[in-house]
């Protein structure tokens, strides 16, 4: 892939000490990523490093001014980026400010003039909410089946149950699916640092790239089973109660059945039971 080999150009320049060379290739490379990726933090990482290189050969204000944007930029979205790994957003913020606080620091000593930005969330739309309707009341008056005894509520019960039981049966099959990606998904990651521990080298930009992506998605499919285990068992345990509940109330209502009695010489009920 094209971004992947000009982030290696860029990390090669950097360690050779052309410094201007790796800040125009690591900005090619920002430029080309989705604000969304992951991945983005280690290509400002690289393009940190390299205008702080070209500003110590070369000091000029611009530079200074331009990885103070990058960083800030980084910053507005590193929420959005991160926003399945909310216990990663600290640490990157605070990696964040102390890379901004080296360059302000810079800035204040060399007298530097830099458009400050604030950091400010985009605000949410405003979404008009429409006036509450006023409905009738209507009252529905449900005859009552020839038997004694109305048994459509429970068979709802009954029917609601299977419905539930079905919908967590899914879920936990669901967690299962997802358990084999994220084991794959490790066994993926667990090469390119065995590899590199077996040839005794650090990873390469391509391999750390690789790597990260991968430490990313097992974290999304860790967070994913233990969501879907939780409801499916939930919906499971809610399904088979709701059922037992509704199978008792049917059994219960067929031992008791009421009919209207009528003949030319009496009237009243005639009430069968089973016991």
């Amino acid at each position: 892939m094209w971004v992947v080999e000009l982030y290696k150009s860029a990390e090669r320049a950097l360690g050779s000490g052309d410094h201007t060379r790796a800040a125009e290739l690591a900005e090619k490379v920002l430029e080309a990523i989705e604000p969304e990726r992951s991945e983005r933090g280690t290509v400002v990482e690289t393009l940190f490093r390299a205008y702080m290189g070209v500003y110590a050969n070369k000091p000029e204000a611009e530079v200074l001014c331009r990885i103070d944007e990058v960083l800030r930029d980084y910053e507005r979205s590193v929420h959005e980026t991160y926003s399945d790994e909310p216990e990663n957003i600290s640490q990157i913020l605070e990696a964040i400010h102390e890379h901004r606080t080296e360059v302000r620091t810079l800035v204040a000593r060399d007298g530097v003039e830099c458009p400050e930005t604030p950091v400010i969330p985009d605000p949410k739309p405003e979404v008009e909410t429409p006036p509450p309707q006023t409905v009738d009341k209507l009252t529905v008056t449900t005859p009552t089946p020839p038997g004694g005894y109305d048994d459509r509520p429970n068979r709802r019960v009954v029917a609601a149950g299977g419905t539930f039981i079905g919908l967590g049966v899914a879920l936990l099959g669901s967690t299962g699916i997802i358990g084999g990606v994220y084991v794959v998904n490790n066994n993926e990651l667990r090469n390119y640092l065995d590899r590199a521990e077996a040839e005794d080298r650090p990873l390469t930009g391509e391999e750390m790239l690789e790597a990260n992506r991968l430490h990313q998605r097992s974290q999304r499919l860790n967070w994913a089973m233990i969501a879907t285990g939780i409801t499916g068992g939930t919906f499971a345990a809610v399904g088979i109660t709701t059922l037992a509940v509704g199978v008792h109330r049917r059994r219960r209502a067929k031992r008791l059945a009421i009919q209207p009695l009528w003949s030319p010489g009496q009237a009243g009920v005639l009430v069968q039971g089973r016991f």
